[in-house]
């Protein structure tokens, strides 16, 4: 795993928020000065991934069902799973996003990983449907809409018919932040490492600062 850290020493604190190479949000403790910055690289361990696409067919009463399929080490797609609470119902309002009930994803890499997930849809104003995947933080959240690249889903779609979505990539890589906690030096230096290089290095255009705080950065 390729991680980029963003060492930086802020003043006050809010919440710190990681707007490149992923997202996610850190409590940090309170310091002040002027911020100082250094942005650099290094090499990790692998981290397990899973590929994953959604699907859903038409069915004869307009309503639509929704399922989650993973891809298996030969590259096929396994069986769709079909979470319980799955259908969406021909009587949708535009622009709502419903969502189904949760299944839990088991990642190859050997030690038990888990990730649940659930498939979110929207009906569109063309009488089409849009589709995402949504993840659960370790808090209970679930996380941002992660649309795939193919995600619409035609108004004219053939009853009985299965499509799919293009895939996504799971990971239990997570955008991490150090130190963290009550007891942090004032101007302690913060690190915030991405699972993925983000394509920048400025490190104003990689994390924000929630509420905004007055102040500098320097980067270097």
């Amino acid at each position: 795993m390729l991680k980029r850290f963003v060492p930086v020493a802020l003043l006050l604190l809010a919440a710190v928020i990681a707007v490149g190479g992923g997202l996610a949000r850190g409590p940090l403790a309170p310091g002040d000065g002027v911020a100082l910055a250094q942005v650099g690289a290094t090499g990790g361990a692998e981290v397990a991934t899973l590929e994953v696409r959604v699907a859903a067919r038409r069915l004869a009463d307009g309503r639509t069902e929704f399922a989650l399929q993973e891809r298996a080490d030969d590259g096929s797609w396994a069986a769709r799973r079909l979470p319980t609470r799955r259908f969406f119902p021909a009587d949708a309002e535009v622009g709502r996003w419903l969502s189904s009930s949760a299944l839990t994803v088991e990642l190859p890499a050997g030690d038990g990983s888990t990730l649940v997930v659930r498939v979110a849809a929207q009906l569109l104003a063309s009488g089409g449907m849009e589709f995402a995947l949504q993840e659960r933080a370790d808090d209970g959240s679930w996380g941002e809409r992660r649309l795939p690249t193919r995600r619409f889903f035609p108004a004219d779609a053939r009853v009985g018919r299965w499509l799919s979505s293009s895939a996504l990539t799971l990971t239990t890589a997570r955008v991490e932040f150090a130190p963290a906690g009550d007891d942090v030096p004032r101007l302690a230096t913060a690190t915030i490492g991405f699972p993925v290089a983000p394509a920048s290095t400025e490190g104003a255009s990689l994390m924000a600062v929630e509420p905004p705080i007055e102040g500098s950065f320097v980067w270097s």
